[in-house]
């Protein structure tokens, strides 16, 4: 049976630690995400989880109509988060924003395929910082940095990076 392909980080987990999707079903993910190393990768696990006071967001927060026991969706996060780290290990998780500037459009598509054939890219429309280092572009030292600062703490730092970009 062909492998899949993924084309969103996120959903692609997702559909994998629900089930719907067998990790053994996967060849590689082809993520709009832009991480160096597994320092980075933590960063966008905690984005993704909600598991920082300041974000008020996260891709597999528990949420009003898809909630369930805490236990169980904190069982759910720790098995997200253990899938990540195995496929970019593995190196099956590719960054093409990292090496071509380059974004999959899972508009064009679905975000499972299973050919690169139909893969749409697009350029990316909000390009990195020339610097390879994650944390230096917001002064963020540690996660545990990270976690101590307030939301108007963050958010302030973001806006100066964002500013002095361009």
């Amino acid at each position: 049976m062909p492998k899949l392909i993924g084309l969103s980080l996120s959903k692609c987990i997702e559909d994998i630690f629900l089930g719907r999707v067998e990790l053994r079903d996967v060849e590689k993910i082809i993520s709009r995400t832009a991480f160096n190393n597994e320092k980075e990768l933590e960063y966008v696990l905690i984005e993704y989880s909600g598991d920082n006071r300041w974000l008020s967001f996260g891709y597999w927060m528990n949420r009003p109509g898809k909630r369930v026991s805490e236990a169980l969706h904190r069982k759910r996060i720790r098995r997200a988060k253990q899938i990540a780290r195995e496929l970019y290990a593995q190196g099956r998780i590719e960054q093409p924003r990292l090496t071509r500037r380059q974004l999959p459009n899972i508009c064009a598509t679905h975000h499972w395929i299973g050919t690169e054939t139909f893969i749409e890219y697009i350029d990316d429309p909000d390009p990195l910082p020339e610097s390879d280092d994650f944390n230096e572009w917001l002064g963020f030292e540690t996660l545990e940095t990270i976690k101590k600062l307030s939301y108007d703490e963050v958010e302030n730092r973001f806006w100066t990076w964002h500013k002095n970009r361009f």
